[in-house]
């Protein structure tokens, strides 16, 4: 049986650890850290504090891997994008592909992405849903980078943000 590690060194729960420690390399790792799903969880509520509400994050992995944000550009123009460009918004019309369908797109492309870059943890990278600021409920995607950062993926215009101005309320997150 192997030791249990000291908290706070790489690998022990809940601390970080240097993505070269996986026993994979590729260019878009160097700078990747191993969170477990409690720091994921607390990143994510910490940016994305809206008023007293509090909202359910669903994160179903006990760990994730939260690339550099350059890396998540990375993996949605070589995973992604190209999927994304052949769907067509309907709008209103409560036919397939309206922002729910764009966005699980992404996590399933993102999750294959990882897979085909032998990738030992999901990225941590899911769904949003959240009411705007213009009122209405919409359905983007979400990441956490290596410095726990919280950012925005809009699926439908392949646009990322840091800018969280645009969510009056967060309604629920799903990783």
């Amino acid at each position: 049986m192997a030791p249990a590690r000291a908290p706070g060194a790489p690998g022990a729960p809940g601390a970080p650890a240097a993505f070269t420690d996986l026993r994979t390399r590729s260019a878009y790792a160097e700078g990747a850290v191993l969170l477990d799903y409690k720091a994921v969880i607390n990143a994510i509520s910490t940016g994305l504090r809206r008023g007293v509400r509090a909202f359910p994050i669903h994160a179903f992995d006990r760990d994730y891997l939260a690339l550099k944000a350059d890396s998540y550009q990375w993996f949605a123009d070589k995973y992604i994008d190209h999927v994304l460009s052949r769907m067509v918004y309907r709008g209103q019309s409560g036919v397939f592909e309206d922002c729910d369908d764009f966005a699980r797109v992404a996590v399933g492309q993102m999750i294959l992405g990882a897979i085909a870059e032998r990738m030992p943890h999901q990225p941590a990278f899911g769904e949003i849903r959240y009411d705007t600021q213009r009122g209405g409920h919409h359905m983007a995607n979400i990441a956490v980078d290596s410095k726990r950062k919280v950012w925005l993926y809009e699926p439908q215009n392949r646009k990322w943000t840091d800018d969280l101005k645009a969510i009056a309320e967060v309604i629920e997150v799903r990783l």
